[in-house]
């Protein structure tokens, strides 16, 4: 207790990771009396009682700042943020800034439509959160104290989740946070020796598999984000995927191939297609700076995913070290080799290369399959509401709760019918999102920083992309727009400042097929355009009605190599 008014603070704490969190608490009333509690089996900390003199009905106002680094900082912080009492102030600065984040996209829809839309974009900017104090100073990886040059450093990266929409969502609509993620990561990695995988307060706690802070990476230099040293993106990136640090075995991975499951009983099969994908990544990024043999090495790895892929079953499959398959093999059973998933689920895990997937299963077996998968899932509400959780969702062919299924229904446009694309992503967006206790009062899952609700508001506008914007000419794959319009604003710090309209005719509740498109006033056959073609401001107008037009949209398939 500091004086009449200050409590300061410190923690250590161990959930996820070990970090350390410093506090400063102020009262606009002064204490005039505490009291310790000790602590007990269900709280071992002990507990301060704090008593004030109030009048009747008088609020005691209370105001809290915290910091990484010192309880000093912690002070600065408070006096720098919030050196005033006005709480009116607060609240109307507070709408303030989300108005800002939440009017970037204006859609035109019912009061339902726009609490399920604008929940996900709220849910969506949480995080990652700048945790950097106002000096600009932060703990890092290694539990040491830097300055973050731009004052910036974000953390709580659930990168395994958020590759998949949240960071394609954002280089759209909120490029101006995008420059200190990436520069964030870059830093985390001068110190830690690799780009984060899941970052939480500055710290690496290895959740999940891969390495997708190489996709994010990746995906800002395709955008040509501004801001960003791509030399020194790159050489992050390069390092990430070649010096072996936990669940990266490099070494081993290169000498067989894939991870074999005799080694790795728990993720051989997601360790091997997930690096598999970051690997094509990097190949992207090698070929845009001009590093030949550099593509060429990614290249030949991003195609590791063919070694997994079982002719017998056209599963993938795990593997041993001498070449067989694992016996006893269930493709709906998970975990032996998957990561929250089985091989129903991640058989179709191959978004640099689905033309490859679509060559090893034959396109016939590909669409029989896929559609199996949703026509089953639909009787369960795609998995939503209170029936399947991201763990029971294993052992189903899908789980739109969990995220290595959260591209499949757009995998139609790769396979020649795009408008089960269309169908399918509508019927997601009205069955598995809502607002309604069965849906969670919008989903009854784990949001993953963000993803389950990005996921929702690029269907909901009918534009996604598969690969995460990594490809060396970023592009977008459509859907079916739950809309009548939707207006994104487009920012002028980074692009035009004038506007994306993505506009219906004869949009419905059960129409949910394009029958024609125009992009900028030209005619578009295609069920994907190029971002260059939006990104400066434009027009999509797509003509919806209730029955398929299978003609629509399959002039060429998406690119995927």
């Amino acid at each position: 207790v500091d004086d009449d008014y200050t409590i300061t603070g410190y923690h250590k704490l161990k959930g996820w990771v070990e970090r350390q969190l410093f506090y400063v608490i102020k009262f606009d009333q002064p204490i005039v009396s505490q009291e310790t509690i000790p602590g007990n089996m269900g709280n071992k900390a002990p507990m301060k009682i704090f008593y004030f003199k109030l009048k009747k009905g008088q609020p005691l106002l209370a105001k809290v700042a915290f910091s990484t680094v010192s309880i000093d900082n912690a002070k600065e912080n408070m006096i720098t943020e919030i050196s005033h009492w006005d709480f009116e102030q607060i609240k109307s600065d507070t709408e303030n800034a989300w108005e800002d984040l939440l009017t970037r996209i204006q859609i035109e829809g019912s009061e339902d439509q726009k609490k399920n839309f604008y929940t996900s974009m709220y849910h969506l900017f949480f995080q990652p959160n700048n945790i950097a104090d106002i000096n600009g100073q932060y703990r890092g990886a290694d539990d040491s104290v830097y300055t973050a040059p731009s004052g910036k450093y974000y953390s709580t990266f659930s990168l395994w989740d958020t590759y998949r929409a949240a960071h394609p969502l954002y280089t759209i609509i909120a490029p101006d946070i995008v420059p200190d993620m990436i520069n964030t990561m870059l830093m985390h990695s001068d110190i830690q020796g690799f780009l984060p995988i899941w970052a939480l307060w500055g710290k690496e706690n290895y959740c999940m598999v891969g390495n997708h802070g190489v996709p994010v990476v990746v995906e800002a230099c395709m955008k040509n984000i501004p801001g960003i040293d791509m030399e020194r993106a790159y050489a992050a990136v390069k390092k990430s995927l070649t010096e072996n640090h936990y669940r990266s075995d490099w070494d081993m991975y290169n000498k067989y191939g894939y991870y074999p499951f005799d080694l790795i009983k728990e993720e051989s099969v997601s360790r091997t297609l997930e690096g598999a994908y970051d690997d094509y990544c990097a190949a992207q990024l090698a070929k845009k700076l001009k590093k030949e043999d550099d593509y060429s090495f990614f290249m030949k790895k991003a195609n590791y995913y063919k070694n997994l892929f079982d002719p017998e079953t056209k599963y993938m499959r795990p593997r041993e070290m001498d070449g067989s398959f694992m016996k006893d093999f269930d493709p709906l059973k998970g975990w032996k080799g998957f990561q929250e998933g089985n091989a129903a689920q991640y058989t179709w895990y191959v978004p640099h290369d689905i033309q490859g997937l679509t060559e090893l299963m034959g396109i016939d077996l590909f669409n029989e399959r896929l559609e199996k998968t949703f026509i089953e899932s639909r009787k369960t509400q795609f998995g939503g509401g209170k029936e399947i959780d991201s763990f029971s969702g294993v052992e189903k062919l899908y789980n739109q709760g969990n995220q290595p299924c959260l591209h499949d229904a757009w995998l139609f446009n790769y396979s020649g019918k795009p408008w089960l694309t269309q169908l399918y992503t509508r019927l997601i967006c009205d069955e598995f999102y809502g607002t309604t206790p069965e849906h969670g009062y919008g989903y009854g899952q784990d949001e993953d920083q963000g993803q389950l609700g990005a996921w929702y508001v690029m269907a909901a506008m009918g534009l996604f992309d598969v690969q995460g914007g990594t490809n060396i000419t970023p592009s977008y794959q459509i859907g079916s727009p739950k809309f009548h319009k939707i207006t994104i604003k487009l920012d002028p710090r980074y692009y035009s400042g004038k506007t994306l309209v993505i506009e219906t005719e004869n949009n419905a509740p059960d129409h949910y097929y394009v029958q024609s498109a125009t992009l900028n006033g030209q005619p578009l056959e295609d069920c994907w355009f190029y971002r260059r073609e939006i990104i400066n401001g434009g027009h999509l107008k797509l003509q919806i009605d209730s029955t398929p037009n299978t003609r629509w949209g399959i002039a060429s398939m998406p690119h995927s190599k």
